[in-house]
């Protein structure tokens, strides 16, 4: 993802889900491939983090998350001067179809 990170430090990754089950359990996982691991229950949180803490290598995000759900976090992400450096990946338990559609209907609204 072209993100610079010193010799010797974790890459960072930043997941974001309401669920703190699933937070832990993403820890776990990412901890032992020697991943760093911040966490943030919203949307607005992770935003926040990432301002705060721009070589975040990547998010692992919830698409469905209390107030501004993770379609808008990640359009407001990318607007970040970091986004570029930053990979992001959706988490979801709804079907592939279903986010196309909810993502077509975004992109629609906008005009």
């Amino acid at each position: 993802a072209g993100v610079s990170i010193p010799a010797g430090a974790k890459p960072e990754i930043l997941v974001v889900d309401d669920s703190a089950p699933a937070r832990l359990h993403l820890r776990g996982l990412l901890e032992k491939r020697g991943y760093a691991v911040r966490e943030a229950e919203t949307a607005e949180l992770a935003l926040n983090a990432l301002e705060q803490h721009p070589a975040c290598a990547g998010v692992l995000m919830d698409v469905m998350l209390p107030g501004m759900d993770g379609y808008e976090a990640a359009r407001q992400l990318r607007a970040l001067p970091a986004a570029e450096r930053t990979c992001l990946i959706a988490l979801t338990g709804h079907s592939p179809d279903a986010v196309r559609e909810t993502l077509r209907q975004r992109r629609e609204d906008r005009g």
